[in-house]
């Protein structure tokens, strides 16, 4: 594959309106070497986060992508969807709320390039979601580990 930026974020972005210009103002002010590219994934949201994802993209400042899924498949198909868009070096996935910093981003990215890391995992110790997203967090970096 012919890489053209060096790194790819994937926003999944489900009735995230609200959030996402945050997210892609944030995500855009990094400065990566090599440059960086954002794609944006709507997974059928039942809010404008369509509308706002396209306007994102009319504006942006540095390359953006926009998906936009025919109904809602779910996080993972959405996450998958970005990375089949994906043309960077690395790739690093950002959820569309807000949970974890975009600020972040760089530092993972310096983490794999320099280690020479082909995959990386992330775990916060604190988690603002609800039990049952936990608990579906905790068991998949769980298997995650094994594997």
């Amino acid at each position: 594959m012919n890489h053209t930026v060096e790194l790819s974020v994937v926003v999944p972005v489900y009735n995230g309106s609200r959030t996402i210009p945050r997210v892609v103002g944030e995500v855009s002010a990094l400065r990566i070497d090599g440059g960086l590219e954002i794609i944006l994934v709507n997974d059928g949201s039942d809010d404008d986060s369509a509308a706002v994802c396209s306007e994102l993209v009319k504006n942006a400042s540095v390359p953006m992508t926009f998906v936009n899924l025919a109904r809602n498949f779910g996080e993972h198909n959405a996450v998958m969807a970005g990375l089949k868009a994906a043309q960077g070096q690395y790739i690093i996935t950002i959820d569309d709320d807000l949970q974890h910093d975009p600020a972040d981003i760089a530092a993972i990215y310096d983490h794999c390039r320099n280690g020479g890391l082909d995959v990386s995992y992330t775990y916060w110790d604190d988690k603002k979601h609800g039990l049952i997203r936990n608990l579906g967090s905790y068991l998949t970096n769980k298997m995650a580990s094994v594997i």
